[in-house]
């Protein structure tokens, strides 16, 4: 036993990132071997119609949602299946502690290869930080969110990119500091700034 507070309660941040799958287009998913029930499962997919049966999606304008779930011990041994992705990239990440996620801003602004998603005030409850994207034509990569851990930098089915950077101590990340991503072209995107509660 920790005396209080304890060394989780003192850094600020309540979350642990246990990793990651991805697949193209339709399928059952699949989840790292480190995942169990009780985890928080974020799927990030550059379409706003996918659907899983049973989980909660919210979309940043037509070319990206986010798709979450807290994981049951049935959803780790029996996957379930993402439909309607239109052939386009899919990708789960696994948190430990966060309980919920919601959409707290969705891209500001495309100017050139700069993606930028507006900042915002953290809850008294945040646990992560996520910063997510997707992009036409995305074929390089140069940089992620200031601040961020980058988890996957380019996701890509030939015709479009995603990826994803995470703060897991809240403490770190400035209120309403834009998220910023830098890559290759100057197609249209989307984006989200998602936070873990």
């Amino acid at each position: 036993m920790y005396p209080f507070p304890s060394p989780m309660l003192m850094s600020g941040g309540l979350a642990r990132y246990i990793g990651q799958t991805d697949r193209i287009g339709d399928g059952a998913l699949t989840f790292p071997a480190e995942a169990v029930g009780g985890d928080l499962a974020l799927v990030i997919v550059a379409t706003d119609s996918a659907e899983i049966t049973g989980w909660t999606k919210e979309t940043g304008g037509g070319s990206i949602a986010m798709i979450w779930r807290r994981l049951t011990s049935g959803d780790v041994s029996s996957p379930p299946s993402i439909s309607a992705s239109g052939g386009q990239p899919v990708l789960v990440l696994i948190y430990r502690g966060p309980l919920s996620a919601t959409k707290r801003a969705q891209q500001a602004s495309i100017t050139g290869s700069t993606q930028t998603i507006s900042g915002f005030v953290k809850s008294a409850g945040s646990k992560a930080i996520v910063s997510a994207y997707s992009k036409a034509f995305a074929s390089s990569f140069a940089s992620g969110p200031s601040g961020f851990t980058l988890r996957r930098d380019i996701l890509s089915n030939g015709t479009v990119g995603i990826g994803a950077a995470d703060i897991l101590r809240p403490l770190d990340y400035t209120d309403n500091a834009d998220m910023v991503w830098s890559l290759s072209g100057s197609a249209a995107g989307g984006a989200l700034a998602i936070e873990l509660l």
